[in-house]
């Protein structure tokens, strides 16, 4: 596997919390060699057999809760590897062929050097960022800590009402909004 530019890499992954979906410039280029200290930045929810999650997405069964702790040994243009420090549980992260952003980009979305969760959560965002859900009545930034950006490549913006997310290679999920908040979750 080839490596990405070691400075890009690095720097995406020491990126603040809490980039913007699409906004965000590309990071500074940092000198640094792996294994790298880092925390997730929304929850993952991965395939726990496989030991597996894709840039895709996929709402699998699994959950790596935001702002874990993980050590994140490996970054190339196929993924990355990482550790989660709670369970010692390694997992592979795919970049797959849908990926709209860059690698270092889409990487500074879901991993960064810091994590503070919103202080202006209500009752159900805090409920549904700890299952893993999106619940009615949540607020948009609370379904991206949830279940993480909705795929570029289905959802061109996170303005529109109505956000795909993939179960599998077959099934989706779309999550409806009204004026910022949950409405239904058709499954």
């Amino acid at each position: 596997m080839r490596a990405l530019h070691a400075g890009v890499a690095a720097a995406a992954l020491l990126a603040a919390c809490g980039p913007t979906y699409g906004g965000m410039p590309p990071p500074e280029p940092r000198q640094g060699a792996y294994p790298r200290e880092a925390f997730t930045l929304v929850n993952l929810h991965p395939d726990e057999v496989r030991g597996r999650l894709y840039s895709v997405n996929y709402q699998q069964a699994g959950l790596i809760p935001l702002c874990s702790r993980v050590t994140i040994h490996e970054a190339t243009i196929s993924g990355l590897t990482f550790t989660v420090h709670d369970t010692g549980r390694t997992y592979e992260y795919l970049f797959h062929r849908t990926l709209y952003e860059s690698p270092e980009v889409h990487i500074g979305l879901y991993f960064g050097g810091s994590c503070q969760p919103p202080q202006n959560l209500s009752a159900v965002d805090v409920q549904g960022i700890r299952e893993g859900k999106a619940l009615p009545g949540m607020s948009k930034q609370a379904v991206i800590l949830a279940i993480g950006y909705p795929p570029r490549h289905a959802n061109s913006t996170l303005d529109g009402d109505r956000w795909r997310y993939w179960k599998s290679r077959w099934n989706t999920i779309l999550v409806h909004f009204h004026e910022g908040r949950v409405v239904r979750v058709q499954d």
